[in-house]
């Protein structure tokens, strides 16, 4: 039997995900197609959201110094590590780990992979991807505001609760998949210095934009499950910030969690969606959004650069503001794919923590192209994730 792409199957399933007169609670139905929120928990006054929609692909594995049945060479070891980031130091009391290869490696002849790590990744995740993304067009037919995204982002998988694996065991794939893992995609500064004076140049990209932005979270008391992510303008004149879009936080279909064994970084694909706010509430509830961000100071010397009058910060009823980033970026791009450089002062009111992050995000425009424009087949997708993954490995991963 050939095989049929998700989008093109018939469904029974007639409840569609659109509400458009308000934020939907996956409480409120639990039927409620690939609409669902996980890992969500409070502590501390601080919200993790992981959306992660219902059926969605999630997978790890490792590629570059490993044998075809997922055995690393015994060059390979754990090595604790301590990050400045609140979020990641509170998970565990255990610091967590990351997969390094032994200094005497270097001493070792070197000899060509016995698997090209580009063949191995588009082979593990050819198949997945398709069927995510028949997921998503099934969505976007019913909800065409949907915005779909396909990137590949850049950092470092940490490893929690490895005390329990003996020092003396042999590091494989299997042993590793159980264990809890997080991605971490604060990059230091060597790198983004690397990605702007190097990288983009070789790949054959150009500076499009830069900008400088903020992005206010507020969080919805009827429906604590959506959190809402407001991307503001500076007002320089008036010192003040002006909400330009409303989105809910990214929704997850697909997330691959790449070891690269032996490099600088490892890798993250994923495939998510977002939807604008503007559709999804009655304006009089969008003014009362404007409304409190636009209270807003712009302060420098504060942490995250911005401040509200006493009793701003909520509207006092339904809308409260949990943090903001002081996001700014650079945008290179050519006809097939864009990266950005990302820096940012993230500081969270609940806790009143905040950390500064260095990103890289690699957005695969023609790939997501050909699937948005029904073109897509098991060849060509293979023949695109190739061609995106031999640029991502060749100059921003073994060359960083």
């Amino acid at each position: 039997m050939s095989y049929i792409p998700p989008h093109k199957r018939h469904t029974k399933d007639n409840n569609s995900p659109c509400k458009p007169e308000r934020l939907i609670s996956p409480s409120e139905n639990n039927n409620h197609r690939s609409f669902g929120y996980k890992n969500i928990s409070k502590d501390s006054g601080r919200i993790y959201r992981h959306a992660q929609a219902q059926g969605a692909v999630s997978t790890w594995f490792s590629v570059g110094l490993d044998d075809d049945d997922g055995q690393f060479t015994r060059l390979v070891r754990f090595e604790p590590i301590s990050l400045k980031s609140y979020e990641e130091q509170k998970r565990s009391n255990e610091l967590p780990q990351i997969l390094v290869l032994d200094d005497s490696w270097l001493l070792q002849p070197k000899g060509d992979y016995k698997i090209s790590p580009v063949k191995r990744i588009v082979t593990l995740l050819e198949k997945d991807l398709i069927h995510s993304f028949g997921n998503v067009r099934m969505l976007m037919e019913e909800c065409p505001e949907l915005k779909p995204t396909l990137v590949a982002r850049f950092g470092r998988n940490l490893f929690y609760g490895t005390s329990s694996i003996s020092s003396t065991t042999s590091i494989t794939e299997a042993i590793l998949k159980p264990v809890h893992k997080t991605f971490y995609t604060n990059l230091p500064p060597s790198y983004l210095k690397f990605v702007e004076d190097e990288a983009v140049d070789k790949i054959g990209l150009k500076l499009s934009t830069g900008k400088e932005i903020y992005q206010v979270k507020v969080l919805d008391r009827l429906h604590p499950d959506s959190e809402i992510s407001c991307k503001c303008r500076i007002v320089k004149n008036l010192n003040k910030l002006e909400v330009y879009k409303m989105e809910l936080k990214q929704l997850r279909h697909f997330v691959a969690d790449i070891s690269c064994i032996g490099q600088k970084t490892d890798v993250r694909l994923m495939l998510y969606t977002k939807r604008v706010v503007s559709s999804l509430i009655v304006e009089e509830e969008k003014k009362k959004i404007e409304n409190m961000i636009n209270s807003a100071v712009i302060d420098p010397e504060i942490k995250g650069g911005v401040r509200w009058p006493l009793g701003k910060q909520s509207d006092g009823d339904r809308y409260s503001i949990v943090g903001v980033w002081h996001d700014k970026s650079k945008t290179f791009r050519n006809s097939s794919m864009r990266v950005k450089i990302r820096q940012a002062d993230r500081f969270d009111f609940g806790t009143s923590v905040g950390d500064c992050s260095g990103e890289v995000v690699l957005k695969m425009t023609e790939l997501l192209s050909c699937f948005k424009d029904d073109k897509f087949g098991e060849n060509v997708v293979a023949e695109l994730l190739n061609d995106y993954m031999k640029v991502i490995w060749d100059n921003l991963v073994s060359s960083s």
